[in-house]
């Protein structure tokens, strides 16, 4: 499968150009698949798969994956993009019936999904390879991967949706629709292939604030030692541990947690024993990009 390239004319260029030196109009660009460039791997390449799903609901324990898509990229010795190598995409039947919120969302209906199987030999094929996972949620996305095929607990994952900072970069957020539309870019579906032809679009955007573009950023980012800050603590104290950006989680064990640099936990461990508060535990866990996003690490 290889993407099609569209034409746009010197007059539609012009045309453009007019537009949005008025002021008054923005043109946003359409994305277009990528083409596969397969053949062998060059010494300087390592290949990375971006990777998006489509699932039955948003609970990690019970809702199951229905539709997923990966592009294998690669990537050079300074963290360019370089070429598409490789594209999968699978549906299956649920062994329960999607949400009404899903089927809205991704347009899959049961009757698309009757009988469907993923392969899971191409699937474990296209994932081995692989020396990074990125996913624009990887926090839910790996989980349910997982859940898909052994062959994705064992990478490394990074997650471009919190690892790349987009704020400072001039986004208003981070959901891909934002990221698209401030990039001047625009994609039609929100099926999993496409997201994520989106999301390499995206990643290889360059940036006004940085000399890098997000797909180096994210693999500086991948490449980094991370702490898991997990706290229990009183009721009482909610307001400081969400001023100070914790967020909550009451499944498998009620805590507050934060991931953070090496140098910040030091800083937050510092904050929290000036609480003196003898009812407040904090553990620290260092996370590799083979650890994060695991299901059992949140």
């Amino acid at each position: 499968m290889s993407g099609t390239k569209v034409t746009v004319t010197d007059e539609q260029n012009d045309m453009i150009d007019r537009l949005e030196a008025t002021g008054a109009f923005r043109v946003l660009r359409a994305i277009e698949a990528p083409q596969l460039e397969p053949g062998t791997l060059r010494p300087t390449e390592r290949i990375a798969i971006i990777v998006d799903t489509e699932t039955t609901g948003l609970d990690l324990r019970d809702d199951e994956v229905v539709e997923i898509g990966i592009v294998a990229i690669t990537y050079d010795q300074s963290d360019n993009f370089v070429r598409v190598i490789g594209l999968f995409e699978g549906l299956r039947e649920p062994d329960n019936p999607m949400s009404p919120d899903a089927i809205n969302i991704t347009g899959l209906s049961p009757e698309m999904l009757k009988g469907k199987t993923i392969n899971q030999a191409a699937l474990r094929d296209i994932v081995e390879k692989a020396s990074l996972v990125i996913a624009h949620n990887a926090a839910f996305d790996r989980p349910m991967c997982e859940k898909l095929h052994p062959a994705f607990a064992e990478k490394a994952w990074a997650c471009s949706a919190t690892e790349i900072p987009w704020r400072t970069l001039g986004y208003e957020g981070a959901k891909l629709g934002y990221l698209l539309y401030q990039s001047g870019l625009f994609h039609k579906g929100h099926r999993a292939l496409e997201d994520c032809y989106a999301l390499l679009s995206v990643l290889n955007v360059p940036q006004k604030k940085s000399e890098m573009n997000g797909l180096q950023l994210l693999l500086r980012s991948a490449r980094q030692t991370r702490v898991l800050l997990e706290a229990t603590a009183p009721f009482e104290l909610r307001a400081f541990f969400k001023n100070r950006g914790f967020r909550w989680r009451s499944h498998p064990v009620r805590r507050w947690i934060k991931e953070v640099s090496e140098v910040e936990s030091e800083t937050e461990v510092e904050e929290i024993r000036r609480l003196r508060s003898p009812n407040v535990e904090v553990r620290l866990m260092r996370l590799t990009a083979f650890d994060r996003y695991k299901a059992a690490a949140y």
